[in-house]
């Protein structure tokens, strides 16, 4: 709107202006909070039925719903039966691979959230004391996988958490009674169970006003489409000295294989050996300033059934130089951190950040570590290269190599991706009612200013 149109409501310049800045401000900031807003919530109940009454697919209800007082007993619709005094825990049926988990609650001691695996495993975020944890529980045990020192609440303090599952990253968050985030906790599961139910779980006491479940975490994703990224392999062949100074920038997939020395019994020479590792670099350049709770590496597998092998991950150590390479160039002779060694590298050149199990073509792997974690948030120069290689050994030298889409595949989606998830911010209903109220009684000041109005 131009100063002129706001003089037609005989506005003075100054409330004209005002007006119009505080206008573009509410726009402004309603834009910001709805385009975080991106997981869809597909379960949510604010627990405001009578005592004996099931809630949506929660439970019932012991007592009176006064003050939102949320105790539950198992319906037969599934649940962990605690062998601790006065625990209360309940799942609902609705069932989901990744996503987000949060309930707002009372401060009682300690109370939480589950997300429960199809097999009976579930992981439990909890405030308890002046912690935020995270557990898993199941056929492993007890195991505490994350902790983190949260500030101390009185009994009673209405507090939000929430659990984002992105396996094998389980990340944690808690907010303040203002909306305010005040702790965050992360665990990298290798054993991740995903596929499941979702619930609540708490000590005696525990009181909650409202529980949902989403079903996607948003992330923050950098392709090696994106910047100065890249995306190549190299390979050596024993029987073709040609194949080390091969450049395979172009090629539609990244590849990775382990074999030799060849047996008989096949068409290549006895005792040949063939190795590729592939090598990918993320430009972080765009990565939003606030620090990231968690991130993980993806790559859609095309090509054979990868579900027999182990991969292993390196981090080449930061230097500008070496992260550098050319995706048009790169070779065997000259790669970063190569090691001649089948399925090796340079451990003085860089870091093993993990390995991860294969999965099936078509599907994706999801790699994430603390190790991975550390790496990527101790990056300098902006620029991050991964290096991939086969970790067992397969003599068969026609045994089949395993594959990922590169970025020259056609398809962005599939292209290798650093997922982070970030903070997440998304605004209750109730700030968007506010941003809304504000608007309508901006544009009223301007009405009643038009006709003479007080």
């Amino acid at each position: 709107m131009t100063y002129s149109t706001w003089k037609k409501f005989g506005m003075p310049p100054m409330d004209a202006r005002l007006v119009r800045g505080g206008l573009l401000a509410m726009v402004a900031l309603a834009c910001l909070l709805l385009s975080q807003v991106q997981a869809d919530v597909v379960y949510s109940t604010g627990f405001d039925g009578p005592a004996g009454t099931t809630p949506g697919t929660i439970g019932t209800v012991l007592e009176d719903w006064s003050g939102n007082a949320a105790y539950y007993q198992l319906d037969g619709s599934g649940g962990y039966t605690s062998s601790q005094d006065g625990e209360r825990s309940q799942y609902t049926p609705y069932t989901f691979t990744n996503g987000i988990v949060e309930a707002d609650f009372n401060y009682s001691g300690f109370t939480g959230v589950v997300a429960r695996a199809n097999g009976g495993d579930y992981y439990h975020a909890r405030l308890h004391g002046n912690n935020l944890e995270i557990y898993s529980f199941g056929s492993a045990g007890i195991n505490k996988l994350a902790s983190a020192s949260a500030p101390g609440y009185e009994e009673g303090e209405t507090l939000k958490i929430r659990m984002a599952l992105e396996g094998p990253a389980i990340v944690t968050s808690l907010y303040d009674q203002n909306g305010d985030h005040v702790a965050t906790t992360t665990a990298y599961d290798t054993n991740y169970s995903s596929g499941g139910t979702a619930g609540l779980r708490g000590g005696e006491g525990s009181v909650w006003n409202s529980f949902a479940i989403a079903d996607e975490v948003p992330t923050f994703d950098i392709t090696t489409a994106d910047g100065n990224g890249a995306d190549s392999y190299v390979e050596y062949r024993s029987d073709q000295t040609s194949a080390a100074n091969a450049n395979y920038g172009t090629s539609t997939t990244v590849q990775t294989k382990n074999a030799g020395p060849n047996p008989e019994g096949n068409s290549y020479p006895v005792g040949a050996e063939l190795s590729r590792k592939t090598y990918l670099r993320f430009d972080l350049s765009s990565l939003p300033e606030e620090s990231f709770e968690a991130v993980l590496l993806k790559l859609t597998a095309t090509g054979s059934d990868g579900t027999l092998h182990t991969f292993n991950v390196y981090g080449l150590n930061d230097d500008l130089d070496a992260d550098n390479w050319s995706e048009t160039a790169v070779t065997w002779n000259n790669a970063p951190a190569n090691d001649d060694s089948l399925g090796a590298v340079d451990l003085a050149e860089a870091t093993f950040l993990g390995d991860v199990a294969g999965v099936t073509a078509g599907s994706t792997l999801a790699f994430g570590t603390q190790e991975l974690h550390d790496f990527i948030a101790a990056d300098t120069d902006k620029l991050v290269t991964l290096i991939i290689t086969r970790a067992n050994n397969d003599p068969n030298f026609a045994s089949a190599s395993h594959s990922f889409y590169s970025k020259e595949a056609g398809d962005l989606a599939l292209a290798p991706t650093l997922a982070f998830v970030t903070p997440l911010a998304v605004p209750e209903p109730s700030t968007l009612v506010l941003l809304g109220m504000g608007l309508v009684g901006l544009l009223s000041l301007a009405v009643r200013r038009r006709f003479g109005g007080k």
